[in-house]
């Protein structure tokens, strides 16, 4: 509660206290993020700064704002409320902590079990705090000591995703292929993935010295065709040393 988020935090407080009649301490705290110690010096410091925050004793009471005692802070109360309607609609939504995001991932079928982690989904919150890139980060607010990301922010995010994950033509062989990575934009043959750099590569035909089946390689060094015939011919030879 230092500097300009003891700012932030003291008109959220008015903001609420304009739209309820009388809230406690523990509401209060829930809901701008803060212990209900912290809320309570706010409150505090509020007063000092002659603002006429009242206490109602009892079950139904709490702290409210008396505008009655400082007609111009009537105007006041109104043009902050006014404000705070786009405050009450993001309000409204519905929110996920980090591991009920991870577990949506999960069950969203564009993440695999392993990657759609809640490291991997902290990683995604750091990204999109550091380039803004909502395809490859997610929107995400601090609450207190803890992340909340907004269920509409989350679905883009998974939509942004399938879209880049969905099936693509090569450009350089023509192959249709279904992307493993959201920035793969080639099939992942070492010719196509070697053209953007310049590099061109040919396939060579070469004949398997464990089995005799000519087999297309990009080196004619490789001599089997398959990691089969590689043992296979690994243990002829290991033989013949004996």
């Amino acid at each position: 509660m230092q500097g300009d988020g003891k700012l932030v935090h003291a008109l959220k407080v008015l903001i609420l206290l304009t739209r309820h009649k009388y809230m406690t301490g523990s509401e209060i705290a829930a809901k701008i993020g803060v212990t209900d110690r912290n809320a309570r010096k706010l409150i505090d410091e509020i007063r000092k700064a002659g603002i006429p925050i009242t206490v109602q004793r009892g079950r139904m009471g709490g702290y409210g704002l008396d505008t009655k005692q400082i007609p111009e802070l009537l105007s006041v109360a109104e043009y902050v409320h006014k404000k705070s309607e786009e405050y009450t609609e993001k309000e409204s939504e519905q929110t996920y902590s980090i591991a009920e995001a991870t577990e949506i991932l999960r069950g969203a079928g564009t993440f695999r079990q392993n990657t759609a982690s809640i490291e991997q989904t902290r990683v995604w919150i750091q990204h999109y705090q550091k380039h803004h890139d909502p395809l490859h980060g997610i929107p995400a607010e601090k609450l207190g000591r803890n992340w909340v990301i907004q269920e509409r922010d989350l679905q883009h995010f998974i939509s942004l995703r399938k879209e880049a994950l969905r099936e693509k033509e090569c450009p350089y062989c023509g192959e249709i292929f279904k992307p493993v990575k959201v920035h793969q934009n080639t099939c992942g043959k070492q010719e196509c993935v070697l053209r953007p750099h310049g590099i061109h590569i040919g396939m060579k035909t070469v004949i398997c010295k464990n089995c005799g089946t000519s087999f297309q390689a990009l080196r004619t060094s490789k001599e089997t065709c398959s990691k089969k015939c590689q043992y296979e011919l690994y243990k002829k030879r290991k033989r013949k040393k004996v």
